[in-house]
């Protein structure tokens, strides 16, 4: 267990930028929420006030603001932290032969099979969880800081009144585990580009991609594989009907198929 902890730290330790793009979008965040609560002595609430919406249609006075202030906010941590971890798994396993650390850490008696299951981990687990507790930080201390507001039709205290913070966040829980299987099969197909590149992880993954897209485009005149791709690369939200279907347990298939190709690809490529 200490193994499998040092390997998951030396990846943040060495891609600094796994926390650290999160973290700014996290702070951005919390400065507009101070610039917001100077300013909402100026704002209304209620049928004629700006955050009027959820009482238009049948529901909560507080939902609209309280949406804002939880899928907005996280929606710019989880898409920041999105990128950060996608130009991680296309540099993981080609930066070590870059810097010729590989000779290094094969040295040590860590194993492929650790080192590649390691990073997929880090991509895939530890990021999410991440990502997940630092956009529930900034919610929370938002929310606290809006909530200082005297005004007792405030949206945001109504928030804290109803319960919908609790609920909203075990949604977002349960929304962020089933994308960590979701993305399993590009996460593992990112490592595979990045294993078999000798300068540009990117183009390597992306070369095939698009060559396959044009050419049913071409051939056929259709775009499934355009739609496949869209598909996999976006968010889902439904939990029930994810699980329920077989391309997210395909996909898994794909995703273990496609790391056991990355372990037994990193066996031979010792530098470049």
């Amino acid at each position: 267990m200490n193994r499998w902890g040092i390997l998951i730290r030396r990846e943040f330790w060495e891609n600094r930028s796994l926390w650290i793009a999160p973290s700014v979008a996290s702070l951005f965040l919390l400065g507009s929420t101070i610039l917001l609560a100077i300013r909402m002595d100026d704002m209304q609430y209620g049928p004629r006030g700006m955050f009027r919406g959820g009482a238009s249609m049948g529901m909560p006075v507080g939902t609209n603001a309280f949406e804002i202030s939880v899928f907005a906010f996280s929606a710019l941590i989880f898409g920041i932290g999105s990128i950060a971890t996608a130009m991680y798994c296309l540099d993981s396993l080609y930066a070590e032969r870059r810097d010729r650390s590989i000779l290094f850490w094969k040295s040590l008696p860590v194993s492929d099979t650790q080192t590649v299951l390691a990073k997929a981990a880090v991509a895939l687990v530890a990021m999410p969880v991440l990502l997940l507790a630092m956009a529930l930080v900034t919610n929370l201390v938002s929310g606290a800081i809006l909530s200082i507001h005297p005004s007792p039709r405030s949206p945001v205290r109504q928030m804290w009144e109803d319960g919908n913070f609790i609920r909203a966040y075990y949604h977002l829980a349960c929304v962020v585990l089933v994308n960590m299987l979701w993305y399993a099969p590009a996460v593992a197909y990112a490592m595979v580009a990045s294993v078999l590149s000798t300068r540009l992880p990117l183009v390597m993954a992306a070369v095939p991609l698009v060559t396959l897209a044009v050419g049913e485009q071409v051939v056929l005149g259709t775009s499934h594989v355009w739609g496949f791709l869209a598909q996999r690369v976006t968010s889902v939200f439904d939990v029930r009907e994810t699980l329920g279907s077989a391309q997210l347990w395909i996909g898994l298939v794909a995703a273990a198929a496609g790391l056991a190709l990355a372990i037994r690809l990193r066996r031979w490529r010792d530098d470049s």
